[in-house]
């Protein structure tokens, strides 16, 4: 995996959650394994992502935000898709959304 790409791609997703969620409120990063994968989740609990607007928000220079080119979700897609990974969006359980990145663990060395 290219260090530098992912982590541009998670600080993405985590600076995006921060601008949705009021001061206060909560960002939850969390990274474990599902399934053969290594999942790397971004939980917010802002407003969340209109229903009409979720399957637009990784196309290029879509963007909710009146200061935004659009450009930053579909990089993290790109970069994700570059490591063949997957990723996806839903609401929260309690308010907010959720992003979910998937990679898979196949090339790691068993014991």
């Amino acid at each position: 995996m290219e260090r530098n790409l992912f982590k541009r791609a998670v600080l993405h997703l985590i600076g995006n959650a921060a601008e949705a969620t009021e001061e206060g409120g909560e960002v939850r990063p969390s990274v474990f394994k599902d399934n053969g994968h290594a999942v790397v989740e971004v939980e917010d609990k802002g407003p969340g992502i209109a229903p009409e607007d979720v399957e637009r928000i990784f196309s290029p220079f879509f963007g909710s935000k009146s200061k935004s080119l659009g450009m930053g979700l579909p990089m993290v897609k790109q970069v994700v898709s570059e490591h063949m990974g997957s990723i996806g969006v839903k609401p929260a359980e309690s308010g907010g959304t959720v992003f979910r990145m998937g990679f898979p663990l196949r090339w790691a060395e068993k014991h």
